[in-house]
């Protein structure tokens, strides 16, 4: 079976599984409520339990795929070791954060924001971790092991857009909440077509699946260009860390779609602000990568200034030892083309001599030295 359809198989089964979970899962947190445990339980619809049953349904079955997709390590996705690791999570936060920000001082000044005279502390503690979790675990399992498997068809663009449509259907394709008043073991299917109502709607496909859509584009490209997934990472915690942080600091005087929606994160203007992201992401590892290889070169260029160094100093010391013995006989194998006239008239001439043949051979020498680290530069 193709890769392609062994990940078909896969989210098959996840919603399947997950279907089936859910129901499971609200009975039972009802059932712990009542009973005087977990309380904080009961407040919970049952679209929450579903969405949960998909996540611990794609955990499930993630190990089984691997095995049929015959992925052992990261190699096998197309990974290698990153070790500008920190340096490239700081570049994504800041190419996603920054832009986002300063995006929401431009709608605060425009009066399509206001500041909120409250600030939430609390949820300030929630966002840090989900700034931290969120993009390890998705980038994980969308860039890293779905793209990576469909990259292995040896096709590029296709798996880029495949995995960013997944990954906006999966943000975008979610039931309104208390939409299941009786919970029965259809409900999960019934979530489901719930779920697909808002594909009817032209206005949130414009706002919010389309951002998305590229959001997961940047993100696959990324990880492409890379070959890791810390640029993705660090890019996914600052679009999240920015959008939540405008949120706590400010609030939406009115919505205005198919520009702007519930965040910062949906509409045509975030949209904009995504596309420049992306261009300075471009940008960066353009220059990074001409920057690394000119680095690379002179780095060798270098060593090999410093062996034809030390190589040409010990031929140097061989001949000033010969010299200062005329009964031994000046070997030849240590000196270069160029030197081999010297070494032939400092053996013909009587001892007084030795002196400046010697200064005379260690000049030549070091403008032969001279001479090989210029063309080892060039």
């Amino acid at each position: 079976m193709k890769d392609v359809a062994k990940l078909a198989v896969y989210f098959i089964a996840i919603v399947i599984v997950g279907a089936v979970l859910a129901p499971l899962l609200f009975w039972s947190a009802q059932s712990l409520a009542a009973h005087g445990l977990f309380l904080f339980l009961a407040k919970y619809d049952f679209e929450t339990f579903f969405h949960r049953a998909i996540l611990i349904a794609a955990a499930l079955l993630l190990w089984p795929f691997l095995r049929v997709s015959h992925v052992r390590d990261m190699a096998d996705l197309g990974l290698v070791p990153n070790p500008r690791w920190g340096r490239d999570i700081a570049a994504g936060v800041i190419l996603s954060a920054v832009p986002l920000l300063c995006c929401g001082a431009l709608l605060i000044a425009f009066h399509v924001y206001s500041f909120r005279h409250i600030f939430a502390w609390s949820r300030l503690g929630k966002l840090l971790v989900a700034s931290i979790t969120v993009p390890f675990i998705e980038e994980a399992f969308f860039r890293g092991i779905i793209l990576g498997v469909l990259l292995r068809t040896g096709r590029k663009y296709m798996p880029i857009i495949v995995v960013s449509a997944l990954f906006a259907a999966v943000h975008f394709l979610k039931a309104p909440e208390r939409t299941s008043a009786v919970v029965t073991w259809n409900s999960g299917l019934n979530s489901i077509a719930n779920s697909l109502g808002r594909i009817g709607d032209p206005m949130m496909l414009a706002s919010a699946f389309v951002t998305l859509f590229v959001i997961g584009c940047i993100l696959a490209d990324a990880r492409v260009l890379t070959r890791s997934l810390w640029l993705s990472i660090g890019l996914h915690a600052g679009w999240i860390f920015g959008s939540g942080a405008f949120s706590l600091l400010a609030r939406r005087q009115a919505l205005a779609l198919p520009w702007l929606g519930k965040n910062l994160l949906v509409g045509i203007i975030p949209l904009g602000v995504a596309t420049f992201t992306w261009i300075a992401m471009r940008t960066w590892l353009t220059n990074d990568r001409t920057a690394q290889s000119a680095g690379e070169a002179f780095e060798l260029a270098s060593i090999s200034a410093i062996s034809a160094k030390q190589k040409l100093s010990v031929s140097s010391r061989h001949f000033a030892r010969n010299a200062r013995n005329p009964s031994t006989a000046l070997s030849l194998e240590y000196l270069r083309a160029p030197t081999a006239p010297i070494a032939r008239f400092t053996s013909t001439q009587p001892w007084p001599h030795t002196a400046v043949v010697v200064s005379f051979a260690r000049s030549f020498t070091n403008s032969n030295t001279v001479g090989e680290f210029t063309c080892a530069i060039l």
